[in-house]
């Protein structure tokens, strides 16, 4: 009975392409005594996929073909749909497939990048010049130290310059962007001074 059930709730759905309560129609775990917890990725392609599975296994369901950078969207036990928002990005595309922001940054040669940002950011890996630097579009922002700088100590999404006399100038990799910081060991008896040099385009 639970076949022919779910075999005719796949037709409503299919046919409206709507989420759509059918009568009293109870999962089909439920009918099974001792029946384990589904196994697999809660997700499916589309909404009448993920509408049979969340009704059919008895938990929510992500719409893949939902998707967007901020928003995630679900299919509920109860046929229903929910949409999850967030107030900035939380994923980035990347050769038609979306990936979940990660800013750790990994070495590119001449350069450290966060894995997956929403921006192009760059961190310098040592040497002289640039520091770091942001792009989007057709505007840049890039920043340079003074003197030349140390290798970096990297550690997740944050490179670590060792300046020397208690100075460790910091630069952490952002979704959008990157921050910096000069960490003083002990408090200085003169005021310190830094090196910045910007420039934009764009």
């Amino acid at each position: 009975m639970v076949s022919l059930a779910l075999l005719a709730e796949t037709a409503l759905v299919l046919n409206t392409g709507q989420a759509v309560a059918v009568g009293d129609i109870r999962p089909a775990t439920a009918s099974v005594s001792g029946a384990r917890k589904p196994a697999g990725a809660a997700e499916a392609a589309n909404t009448a996929s993920a509408v049979l599975m969340a009704r059919s296994q008895g938990r929510r369901i992500e719409v893949l073909s939902e998707r967007t950078e901020s928003s995630t969207t679900w299919a509920l036990p109860s046929g229903s749909l929910r949409t999850e928002s967030f107030a900035g990005p939380v994923r980035v595309k990347r050769n038609d497939k979306w990936q979940n922001i990660d800013t750790s940054l990994s070495d590119q040669g001449d350069d450290l990048k966060p894995k997956a940002a929403v921006a192009d950011v760059t961190v310098s890996d040592g040497g002289e010049g640039r520091l770091a630097s942001v792009a989007r579009g057709r505007t840049r922002f890039t920043m340079g130290w003074q003197s030349r700088l140390p290798a970096p100590k990297v550690t997740g999404s944050t490179a670590s310059y060792d300046l020397g006399a208690g100075q460790t100038l910091k630069v952490t990799a952002q979704k959008q962007g990157f921050s910096d910081d000069v960490v003083l060991a002990s408090a200085p008896r003169t005021r310190p001074r830094t090196g910045y040099r910007s420039s934009s385009t764009g």
